[in-house]
């Protein structure tokens, strides 16, 4: 159940960091065409969040890197430690081509 909260605190906290520097102005908030499309964040999170379950391993299912992990019948539960280097690695690359092209 909380295997998109990783993807979704590494798209936060990489915003935060590299992009934001933490500064914001907060009229911003206000107009529309000030604040990020969202496409990379987006995409990043898809992409965690596929990630993590495919590594996961629970009682009901166990994804099929969690099987190679750890082996048959039970898996290693690797979800988190996808869901999470997934999004770091795609996140940064990909919001600055948001950035280059929306400008925003």
């Amino acid at each position: 159940m909380g295997y998109w909260l990783t993807p979704f605190f590494v798209v936060i906290f990489q915003e935060h960091l590299i992009f934001r520097k933490q500064v914001y102005n907060l009229e911003d908030w206000a107009n529309k065409k000030n604040l990020p499309l969202g496409a990379a964040a987006c995409f990043a999170f898809s992409a965690g969040v596929a990630m993590a379950v495919m590594g996961m391993s629970q009682q009901w299912y166990v994804g099929p890197l969690a099987l190679k992990a750890g082996g048959p019948p039970f898996g290693a539960d690797i979800g988190f430690e996808l869901g999470c280097g997934t999004t770091a690695i795609l996140f940064p690359p990909l919001r600055y081509l948001e950035k280059k092209y929306f400008g925003r």
